[in-house]
């Protein structure tokens, strides 16, 4: 009897996927039944009221799920749906079926067992096509998903040794009280292929919150992520992934935080972003895989660090300014393939206020044919002021690097805050150089170009009287040099821990692709040196980047081989 059953179920799910071909709903309703689903439980006559069969009424299966709330007390509590569209996460029925194939999707002890009981779990592939069918909105027709590269990636590249090919590590979350942590993906993309997506996730809290640390975690080919938070529940918005086509869906609500790279924003003591209870976020993320052969699985981890609101702090306010008009028109950004350096100028000001802007965060971004990115103070005639942002500067702004790294731009911190009036303005001035085959405008692909600079700011200065012990991002607490610079194979990476620490030191070439981990471990406090003696490497501009305990320090290696 088990082996009919098992052809029978094989010949159905053939039947629906050849009839269905166009339906990603389809496809999901075939894995159910053939994982087992329908068994003895959910199949309307078994111990379960969630009918999953219907008698092959996909239609009615469908209805059974979508946003139905489960009847687990604990499920329901923290906000899960049997399916959430657009929100693994929060999805019961995928949480289900998880059986230990990822740790985001675990279920709680008094959410009962996995499923399906006593029987195989289904593949990873065959959850990951599910959690990717919710992902991008979990709808009813059309085919939404590639399963094509989720099986490529699962079969093929599942171990690849390949950076691009490995799903980044979960970081760990923070302690109970003190945060929460948000998850989005992965999304899968083929080798030398590039995307920008955006989705909305909903967060759910006991209390409004004052939040004043966000660590972010990122792929490290990324090109930007950045963090929108809607003044309402934003019905209107289409849950799921929304791939990003055009300008009319590149953001939505107000910015919250914007990353180039993995880094984490520590807001000054006296300021917050303010959350309430109940507060929907659109997630703006920019992936190009470079990779030659290798599937990447892309996401993005945020470790929110939060305490009760306070009408102490400040609220920290964020935008994007771009080129054209003062940033209204910024499809007036036009560059000729003439293979000379073209200096674009503008500005952004008020002239009907006298109220003034208290600058905490500076930061810019162009695509690869950004060669520098400079921002002044305006005086009131128009003309440059004082200089805040050099575009020459490393990642941290600790040092003129030379030259400008569009990938990684320098991001500057101001404690104390920078007044700046708003009716004077600022000016930003960017230089690039179009070596490409034709002209190009503003776009969304690294092939296109952008040019604008990212600001926080709040409306008053910030009140640091009362903090014990401020943290200036700009000045680690810790340090490291390399000599002799230029080096060679005896050159030595000098560093100091005024207590233990996690330790990564790592090595990446002139296109910002790691070569290899130096070194990962724990170490005590204490003085350290690393010879560069075993490390292969061909003559060249190296990045050597120090992080302790999750921060870190980038420094430029020019490397000579005497091999």
């Amino acid at each position: 009897m088990k082996i009919l059953k098992f052809i029978l179920v094989f010949l159905f799910t053939l039947l629906v996927a050849r009839s269905y071909s166009q339906s990603t709903w389809a496809y999901v309703y075939a894995l159910l039944q053939q994982n087992g689903c329908t068994g003895s439980c959910h199949n309307g006559s078994g111990s379960s009221t969630l009918n999953l069969d219907e008698a092959g009424d996909m239609a009615k299966v469908y209805d059974n799920i979508i946003s139905i709330d489960p009847t687990n007390p604990t499920a329901k509590a923290g906000h899960n749906k049997l399916i959430y569209p657009g929100i693994p996460e929060l999805s019961f029925l995928l949480r289900k079926i998880n059986c230990g194939f990822d740790e985001n999707l675990a279920i709680e002890t008094a959410e009962g067992d996995n499923m399906p009981v006593n029987i195989s779990p289904m593949s990873n592939r065959d959850i990951e096509v599910v959690r990717q069918w919710i992902l991008y909105g979990a709808k009813e027709t059309g085919n939404i998903i590639d399963t094509a590269i989720i099986s490529n990636y699962y079969n093929t590249y599942g171990n690849s040794p390949y950076k691009a090919g490995k799903r980044q590590t979960k970081p760990s979350a923070p302690n109970v009280g003190e945060g929460f942590q948000m998850h989005f993906g992965p999304v899968f993309l083929n080798p030398q292929t590039e995307t920008e997506v955006n989705i909305k996730i909903p967060l759910f809290l006991d209390q409004s919150v004052d939040v004043t640390k966000i660590e972010e975690y990122q792929n490290y080919y990324s090109h930007h992520f950045i963090l929108y938070k809607y003044s309402s529940s934003a019905s209107s918005v289409a849950s799921g992934i929304r791939t990003v086509t055009d300008f009319s869906d590149v953001s939505n609500g107000s910015m919250v935080s914007a990353w180039s790279y993995t880094r984490t924003v520590e807001l000054p003591h006296g300021a917050a972003y303010k959350w309430g209870t109940t507060s929907y976020f659109d997630f703006n993320y920019h992936i190009p895989n470079h990779d030659a052969d290798s599937i990447m699985a892309a996401e993005v981890y945020l470790n929110i660090g939060a305490s009760p609101q306070s009408s102490s702090r400040q609220q920290m306010y964020s935008t994007l300014i771009n080129y054209g008009m003062g940033g209204a028109y910024p499809f007036m950004l036009y560059l000729p393939n003439l293979n000379v350096d073209d200096t674009l100028t503008d500005a952004t000001y008020d002239s009907n206020t006298l109220d003034s802007l208290y600058i905490w965060l500076l930061s810019s971004h162009t695509h690869k044919y950004g060669k520098d990115y400079d921002i002044y103070k305006r005086n009131s005639d128009g003309t440059r002021g004082e200089q805040l942002y050099e575009g020459f500067y490393n990642e941290d702004y600790t040092f003129n690097q030379g030259y400008y790294d569009w990938q990684h731009p320098a991001v500057r911190y101001f404690e104390p805050s920078v007044a700046v009036s708003q009716k004077d303005g600022l000016i930003h001035e960017a230089i690039f150089n179009n070596t490409g085959s034709s002209a190009v405008g503003y776009g969304l692909t690294t092939d296109d170009e952008m040019m604008l600079f990212f600001m926080q700011y709040t409306l008053a200065p910030i009140d640091t009287s009362s903090s014990s012990e401020i943290i200036n991002v700009n000045k680690p607490s810790f340090d490291f040099t390399f000599s002799p610079n230029p080096a060679n194979e005896k050159a030595i990476v000098a560093y100091a821990l005024d207590q233990d620490a996690q330790i990564k030191l790592e090595l990446f070439d002139a296109l910002g692709k790691s070569n290899t981990v130096l070194m990962n471990k724990n170490q005590a406090k204490g003085n350290y040196k690393f010879s560069l003696d075993n490390v292969k490497l061909a003559s060249g501009i190296y990045t050597i980047k120090l992080s302790v305990d999750g921060n870190s320090i980038s420094k430029k290696l020019i490397y000579t081989s005497t091999k």
